[in-house]
């Protein structure tokens, strides 16, 4: 009896085993995401998963026994080559604009190593093939600033040793007409400036862009700004202006670079100075909030638009292209302020209304002690 009774529990576990492999089979093929499909020897198709009826548009009872070349018409070339038994992967996009998958072909072959039909599978790589085309346009888009990075660099550079030969025959005709014409002389001598000023802006923006920041040091913040105000002073004195400032008392110093963090400061108050209006009024102020420091540029000028407000950090863009015209400006003053600030992890906010001022305010980490 007990012979007996293993013999049984053997068969009932070897039967169970057996059992196993078409239920894992069945739930495999039927669950699995990819599309697959079996096709015979004469290319019709013999039956197809839940993923490839999703993906051909159709369900397995309509199409079995039908040939496959219907339902994949522009592989009719890849299935005729399978007529050989090779194995074929490519990849094919259902449409123009997607989705994409890698389609492969795989022979079938029984026991005794006879071809039977063909297995296909459709694996969806459209997030990859996105991913790819975005990293093309990026890497596109990443060589064109660059080839123009390079064309202004090499034009702002050519363009320096002729500004200098106009400046210096500036200097030398004023001097020989002693005083006639002056008025145009002065005019031609403005559009120089403005146009050295340009390009020295654009030198200085892709400098930035292209070297990291370096050359920290441990700053006191009102220091600097008093020595922006003191330089930006004669411009002020030319428009009316009057500069005031309201230093913090006993303030944090700030780890930065002296230049770029002068000229950042420099950009801000000659905005304001430069739209303002004669006889206006321009307030600095620094104070410590947690741990930044906050500097403070206000001023009761022209004022910004609600439209205009997000766009001023960009690259030559002016509120007003003839305004820009008049006082000077090129719209790379703000992006220079920006970019160094960025280098400093600092943060630049700006509040305006028209026609009644603005007030931009710097953000910088407090310096850690050592």
């Amino acid at each position: 009896m007990a012979f007996s009774g293993v013999v049984m529990l053997l068969g009932m576990t070897q039967f169970r085993f057996m059992d196993i492999v078409p239920v894992a089979y069945d739930l495999i093929f039927k669950n699995v995401k990819s599309g697959i499909i079996l096709i015979d020897l004469k290319g019709r198709i013999a039956g197809m998963n839940h993923a490839a009826e999703q993906i051909l548009g159709c369900s397995e009872k309509a199409v079995i026994g039908k040939p496959a070349v219907d339902f994949l018409p522009h592989q009719y070339p890849i299935l005729g080559e399978f007529g050989e038994a090779k194995e074929i992967k490519i990849e094919i996009a259902m449409t123009e604009l997607g989705p994409y998958y890698e389609l492969q072909i795989t022979p079938l072959h029984n026991r005794r190593s006879e071809l039977v039909g063909r297995l296909v599978m459709l694996y969806d790589i459209t997030a990859r093939k996105q991913i790819e085309k975005q990293t093309l346009e990026l890497t596109i888009e990443r060589e064109r600033v660059q080839l123009l990075q390079r064309f202004i660099s090499n034009m702002s550079h050519d363009l320096r040793t002729p500004l200098t030969s106009m400046k210096v025959s500036q200097y030398l005709l004023r001097k020989e007409l002693a005083g006639q014409h002056s008025v145009r002389l002065d005019s031609v001598e403005q559009q120089t400036e403005r146009l050295a000023e340009m390009v020295e802006s654009m030198l200085t923006l892709l400098r930035l862009e292209k070297d990291e920041c370096s050359d920290l040091f441990n700053l006191d913040v009102n220091d600097l700004v008093n020595y922006v105000i003191e330089f930006s002073r004669p411009l002020a004195g030319k428009t009316g202006a009057q500069l005031h400032f309201s230093p913090g008392k006993e303030l944090p110093q700030v780890l930065a670079n002296k230049d770029e963090l002068t000229v950042a400061l420099s950009n801000l108050l000659v905005n304001a100075i430069r739209y303002t209006p004669s006889g206006g009024e321009i307030s600095i102020s620094t104070i410590c909030d947690a741990d930044r420091i906050v500097i403070c540029v206000r001023d009761n000028g022209i004022g910004i638009s609600a439209e205009d407000l997000p766009h001023i950090f960009e690259r030559f863009y002016r509120v007003d292209p003839a305004r820009g015209t008049q006082t000077g400006g090129f719209g790379l003053g703000l992006t220079i302020t920006k970019t160094i600030l960025d280098r400093h992890a600092g943060i630049i906010d700006v509040q305006s209304q028209l026609g009644e001022g603005s007030e931009f305010s710097v953000r910088l980490p407090i310096a850690k002690a050592s």
